[in-house]
């Protein structure tokens, strides 16, 4: 299991990238376990990654504001590239 977090600053440029597998044993990986207190445990419950990165692309941007619900904003991402819903038809039809 790794994990990892980008910094951006303004107009979301990258500041820095940090990255750590979660049991490697060095000293960057206990750098990373004191400063994200991130366990085994916590790691067993996480959400699946592209969830996450769905979820951090929505707070980071602002572009959910004109949507009424998170799924709404998601489904209309889905769409620019195709993504089917689970009803196989073109989440763009729904928008």
């Amino acid at each position: 299991m790794s994990v990892g977090f980008v910094v951006c600053g303004k107009n979301f440029e990258e500041v820095t990238r940090f990255h750590s597998y979660i049991y490697a044993e060095d000293k960057l990986h206990d750098r990373f376990q004191e400063m994200t207190r991130i366990e085994r445990k916590d790691l067993l419950s996480a959400p699946d990654k592209y969830v996450i990165q769905r979820d951090l692309l929505v707070m980071c941007t602002g572009e959910a504001m004109a949507f009424s619900t998170l799924e709404e904003y998601i489904q209309k991402e889905n769409a620019k590239i195709g993504i089917r819903n689970t009803n196989s038809e073109i989440t763009q039809n729904n928008i």
